[in-house]
């Protein structure tokens, strides 16, 4: 990017230098890959903050049983 701008104090990027950059990315199969990681990594937050949220709920009985 840095080497497709323009200027002297202050870099410009104009859209002719903008299209001409050329992005790599990962095949399709790689892609997938990432993709199911990416989930599995959602799916163990979401099962982290519902023990979370549980526990806490326990906590505050526990809490309630202690002062009374």
């Amino acid at each position: 990017v840095l080497k497709k701008t323009e200027g002297g104090v202050r870099k410009y990027l104009f859209f002719e230098n903008f299209s001409e950059i050329v992005l790599p990315y990962p095949s399709l199969p790689e892609q997938i890959v990432i993709a199911n990681f990416l989930s599995a990594i959602d799916e163990k937050i979401n099962k982290i903050s519902n023990q979370t949220t549980k526990m806490e709920t326990w906590k505050k009985g526990l809490l309630r049983q202690m002062f009374v």
